[in-house]
């Protein structure tokens, strides 16, 4: 009796979809989940067992699809795949596994990575960080100092420090940068961005579809209305360009409660996009199809974690 009560209990939070949040996923050899801070890097092998278990037990649609079952009446439970920023790894790793088990999924381009600037500032603080031991700042008047010659210790500095970055504006936050890492030149990372001829190669895959993440990056929601827009038109037309056809899905970037507002979510309607999905964790079932929550998977999900976010009961346990 005990088992069908919590069962039925998770069914009420599972609705009617789940869409899984990726970033990037790295070879085996090259793993150590206790290297990276923010958790949003995942291991081959744990990628491979995911997909696995979804072709196994699972309906995997696109992001299309999605939308049209959203606007249905269809009570059948579905999930899409999406990636986002536009790693080179989703190239490189992801899509075999994703072509060995036939699962479609969907990439969110940051379009100034392609166009050249590849500057990240979360990768950028912890290459600062993971060298020293001690952080000092003086910055618009606060001055902090940070000990961190522990791996946990600098984990929950560069927690703080992304915290610092996103409450700023968009020339503040290089500002901040060159107190944090005693440089005026910001670090690029072309080696872990698709180019264009990657994001050409991954279009034209019969299970790829490329969507848009703004052109920059930013938090939308510290953006001023016509900086909003810009962001968000200027991806959607570079892709267009490049691509040749209609990109008609978007991601909010950080995709947070904290991380876009309503004057985003009009700015993406009246830009063309037929869907927009967020990070915000509930279930799917009233449909909005501006404001889509998904869920972040991260390195320190197991398989167990893994079963209970498409069960239901990871929405569940975050409500309560």
């Amino acid at each position: 009796m005990g088992s069908f009560i919590f069962r039925d209990m998770a069914k009420a939070w599972q609705g009617r979809a789940c869409i899984l949040c990726y970033h990037r996923i790295h070879p085996n050899s090259k793993f150590d989940k206790y290297t990276y801070p923010n958790g949003n890097i995942i291991s081959e092998s744990a990628f491979n067992d995911q997909m696995k278990l979804l072709s196994n037990e699972y309906d995997v649609i696109s992001i299309d699809d999605m939308s049209n079952h959203l606007l249905s009446s269809s009570n059948d439970f579905k999930v899409a795949i999406t990636f986002d920023d536009g790693y080179k790894d989703n190239l490189t790793i992801a899509l075999p596994i994703l072509k060995k088990y036939n699962i479609p999924a969907t990439i969110y381009i940051v379009t100034r990575f392609p166009e050249g600037d590849t500057w990240m500032w979360w990768n950028e603080i912890w290459d600062c960080l993971i060298n020293i031991k001690k952080l000092d700042i003086c910055f618009m008047g606060k001055l902090k100092i940070y000990k961190i010659a522990s791996i946990n210790n600098k984990k929950k500095c560069f927690l703080e420090l992304v915290k610092w970055i996103l409450s700023l504006e968009v020339e503040d936050q290089k500002k901040l940068m060159t107190k944090i890492s005693g440089n005026s030149k910001r670090r690029q990372y072309p080696e872990l961005c698709l180019n264009w001829n990657d994001i050409k190669h991954l279009d034209s895959n019969r299970l790829i579809t490329i969507g848009a993440h703004t052109h920059s990056h930013h938090q939308l929601k510290n953006l001023s209305y016509k900086r909003s827009f810009y962001e968000i038109k200027k991806s959607k037309e570079i892709l267009e360009g490049k691509l040749s056809h209609k990109i008609g899905h978007f991601a909010y970037p950080f995709g947070g409660v904290n991380d876009f507002s309503k004057k985003d979510s009009r700015i993406v309607r009246l830009c063309g996009f037929d869907t927009a999905v967020t990070t915000i964790k509930k279930p799917i079932n009233r449909y909005d199809r501006h404001s889509i929550p998904r869920i972040l998977i991260q390195d320190y999900m197991s398989e167990n974690g893994f079963k209970a976010v498409l069960s239901g009961w990871s929405n569940f346990l975050s409500s309560h």
